[in-house]
């Protein structure tokens, strides 16, 4: 139930009088707030001003039908965890809605009681997923935190996530992965949050037990975000982007295409970055100097597919 006594606003989409008319009634009384649109243009122009809390979508109406409404609630990043409930009386269309991205399917004429029970279920599961974006915002507000610690490594971050999705893009990669490559990349040094500063920040080479310290990152990290369902997608990124092409990296000594390639893709990017960022030890690499590395590396520490694309985009992130 919201602050104003609600259990909840739900925007109903219908271009039949009779119906916007019953389930206004129906849901009203059972403690909802109600909107209501008669066409695919007004919903959306409704969602934009006020996010609703779940949508009922008839699927044939005039200007935009339910198809097109899907597809532009669900490739908005902000509205596509609104849970989407069809209702038709058509057999046929049930399974597509779903394959256009609907949550759940009621069939007209509906059951009462059946209608108010999966809207409940959708709406409590809605804000169980609202948490978790919560908590994994809060991930990465602790990351750029945790890049704050050192001015060496200033926007790192950001280039690393920059040059990764661009390779993703060029390896053909679906927007779905792009998104765990993204998501990973900006969480790939998470676990750095457990290394004490005087051995992240040290001036100099690692001794063999600091060293050891450093590689505990990408498990730490692991274990702070396996948790998230969100983040799923990207684990592999976070525990895995200090592997080696040749097996000889960590923490599982992982080698060619037994590496997740999203990690594969993510370990040549973070690689480039910090060669040419300043470090305490020496000052950054001159971008040719690292390509040149990159290429020389390539078949011994990363997969010389990625490197080969890499040198295609590194002009477009690293611009002078």
């Amino acid at each position: 139930m919201d602050r104003n006594g609600f259990n909840g606003r739900i925007l109903v989409v219908d271009d039949e009088e009779v119906n916007l008319e019953l389930l206004e009634m129906i849901l009203s009384k059972s403690g909802y707030k109600v909107e209501t649109a008669r066409d695919g243009l007004e919903a959306l122009k409704k969602v934009s001003n006020e996010k609703p809390d779940l949508i009922l979508l008839d699927l044939r109406m005039p200007r935009m039908d339910g198809y097109k409404v899907l597809k532009e609630l669900k490739g908005h990043r902000s509205w596509r965890l609104i849970p989407v409930i069809v209702l038709t009386a058509y057999q046929e269309e049930k399974f597509k809605a779903l394959e256009s991205g609907a949550d759940d399917f009621v069939s007209k004429p509906f059951n009462r009681l059946e209608l108010l029970v999966r809207i409940k279920a959708h709406i409590r599961m809605a804000g169980f997923l609202s948490e978790l974006e919560h908590a994994e915002s809060v991930l990465f507000v602790l990351a750029k935190f945790i890049e704050a610690r050192d001015a060496y490594t200033e926007e790192h971050t950001e280039r690393v996530t920059s040059l990764s999705v661009k390779i993703a893009e060029q390896l053909g990669l679906p927007d779905e992965e792009r998104d765990h490559v993204r998501r990973g990349a900006l969480l790939h040094d998470i676990g750095k949050i457990g290394i004490p500063d005087q051995i992240l920040l040290k001036p100099g080479p690692l001794d063999v037990n600091e060293m050891e310290l450093i590689k505990r990152h990408v498990t730490i990290g692991y274990q702070i975000c396996r948790e998230m369902r969100t983040l799923k997608g990207s684990l592999d990124i976070i525990k895995h982007h200090h592997e080696r092409w040749d097996g000889n990296g960590y923490p599982d000594g992982l080698f060619q295409e037994k590496i997740p390639l999203s990690a594969r893709i993510v370990s040549v990017s973070d690689s480039f970055d910090a060669m040419v960022s300043n470090r305490p030890y020496r000052i950054a690499y001159p971008i040719e100097k690292a390509i040149d590395i990159l290429k020389k590396g390539a078949g011994e520490q990363w997969d010389p597919d990625i490197v080969r694309v890499a040198i295609n985009v590194i002009p477009e992130v690293y611009k002078e």
